[in-house]
């Protein structure tokens, strides 16, 4: 089966607690995410959201993964199907780590595995990647306001 990764990180100058609040506050995406520019639900474990992702040059897509994964204040992840499992599955990872008292590692990956990876890759990387890095910096931007 074949299988893709797109990896992205970057260091954000605001404390762990402060960009996990931000990344985990679905009902907040809409007013600064650029590339889920919407998400619903629960994050817990066995949970399914709704989430609209908008990548650049692409229409916005609705998907309902679920919630495979939280480790509060440093990670969670979702994983997405598309027709059957093995066709078309992606696994969408956050992960924050303390660098120092007020620098968080943000670290943005997508893993695609299934028999349409190979077909779509080359449209997907390009607009995924470039998705990934709006959205980091704009968690970057939100998160390094001060709150004067």
């Amino acid at each position: 089966m074949a299988m893709r990764t797109i990896f992205t990180e970057l260091i954000i100058d605001a404390p762990i607690e402060k960009v996990w609040a931000a990344l985990s506050d679905f009902s907040q995406y809409a007013t600064w995410n650029p590339f889920i520019i919407y998400a619903k639900g629960t994050l817990q474990p066995g949970k399914k959201i709704s989430v609209i992702v908008k990548a650049p040059g692409e229409k916005p897509r609705l998907f309902k993964p679920k919630i495979i994964k939280v480790t509060e204040g440093k990670e969670f992840r979702w994983l997405g199907k598309m027709l059957l499992p093995g066709v078309f599955d992606v696994e969408h990872i956050f992960c924050l780590s303390s660098v120092e008292e007020n620098k968080t590692k943000f670290v943005h990956n997508e893993h695609f595995k299934g028999l349409l990876v190979p077909l779509l890759w080359g449209r997907l990387e390009w607009s995924t990647l470039a998705g990934f890095k709006k959205m980091n910096k704009a968690l970057k931007d939100l998160c390094e306001q001060t709150d004067e």
